[in-house]
């Protein structure tokens, strides 16, 4: 038996074993049916076909599939004319194994996002989809990240991860759902660290010096507020204002200008002094407001973003407010409120909270509770 070779993809040759030639393919793809034609077909003989694949023959045409994952490299199969058997080899066209070719073997990445590269495709019909893996071992019985079936990703892809180690691999699948074998496997360690991306300043006609731009700050997903305690709005010394940027996928750019509007508004309010935000809402501490002619008792406002513009929604004040005098306990108390807007941050519809946080850190700081 000689087996059928071709260095040619789907050339179709006459094979000839005995007294049966078949035309048809010399090479043929896994999951893709191949036919061949019996030339000297005899209508008075009977045939018949066998192999360990799927094989019919149907007058003179005869159909071979070899499933995917059939991992002999040829496929053989006899096909009998009254009782004389023919046998056959064919080649299967293999699809080549890809390699991951970065990042490299066994290095350091000080990014979390990163892109992993492969081998361009080689092998008979089209590179369809890939599958991605990313694992925590290098058995890949713990998948942390992984993507199959891609088809907008086929020879890269972009991938954020935590600090760590983890293992990387890839294969590649034909426009006949065929895989290849898993590629090498590729170690690398994530140690992510923090890059400066962007400098923020106040884009405000009424900047000046001393404005303590940067005091208090808060993130939240692409949105930044960021506390001046001693800008001084319609020059009204250390009022205080407060800046929302927004980032817009490039850059963050600042988005609205915050001040208190209320009538009670002074010099000296610090508003800015704390700052934090969540979702589409955020508050700012004015510790050094007077809220009823009380001095410094404090002051914190609720801003809610309603998809155009940040509006002053709340106002909120303590029930049990007392004057603050003394430098020193004003000064330990701009920090507690501090603190206070932060606790405060998830729960900023509720006042009850807000007087109850406040109330302890007034006895803390030793006043007594009015009756």
């Amino acid at each position: 038996m000689q087996p059928l070779i071709n260095n040619l993809l789907y050339t179709k040759r006459k094979l000839i074993q005995n007294d049966i030639t078949l035309q048809g393919p010399v090479e043929i793809v896994k999951g893709t049916p191949a036919q061949y034609t019996i030339e000297n077909y005899d209508s008075f003989s009977i045939y018949s076909v066998h192999s360990d694949v799927d094989i019919q023959i149907v007058n003179n045409t005869i159909t071979i599939i070899v499933p995917s994952n059939y991992t002999k490299s040829s496929v053989i199969f006899t096909v009998s004319k009254d009782g004389n058997h023919s046998i056959f080899e064919i080649m299967i066209i293999p699809v080549a194994t890809p390699s991951i070719i970065s990042p490299e073997n066994n290095v350091t990445i000080t990014t979390s996002e990163f892109t992993i590269q492969s081998s361009p495709f080689s092998g008979d019909g089209t590179h369809q989809t890939s599958d991605w893996q990313i694992a925590s071992d290098q058995d890949f019985t713990n998948i942390i990240f992984q993507s199959l079936d891609d088809a907008s990703n086929l020879t890269s892809i972009t991938v954020t991860l935590d600090n760590g180690d983890y293992y990387l691999r890839v294969r590649y699948r034909t426009s006949f759902g065929i895989p290849s074998s898993w590629s090498n496997v590729v170690f690398v360690t994530v140690s992510s660290q923090f890059q400066q991306f962007q400098i923020l300043t106040a884009d405000d006609p009424e900047r000046a010096a001393y404005d303590n731009f940067g005091y208090s700050v808060s993130i939240y997903g692409n949105v930044a507020i960021v506390g001046a305690v001693n800008a001084d709005p319609g020059e009204l010394s250390n009022a205080g204002k407060a800046y929302i940027f927004r980032y817009n996928g490039t850059n963050w750019v600042q988005e609205q200008i915050l001040t208190a509007d209320n009538p009670e508004r002074d010099a000296g309010d610090y508003f800015g002094f704390s700052v934090s935000i969540y979702g589409n809402v955020a508050i700012v501490g004015a510790a050094g407001a007077d809220p009823g002619g009380v001095g410094n008792a404090g002051k914190a406002y609720i801003f809610r973003y309603n998809e155009t513009n940040w509006v002053q929604e709340k106002i909120l004040t303590a029930s049990d407010k007392v004057a603050v005098t003394s430098s020193a306990t004003l000064s330990q108390f701009m920090a507690m409120l501090q603190l206070l807007v932060h606790v405060m941050l998830t729960q900023v519809e509720s006042e009850m909270l807000a007087k109850h946080i406040y109330s302890g850190i007034m006895e803390v700081l030793g006043f007594r509770r009015r009756s």
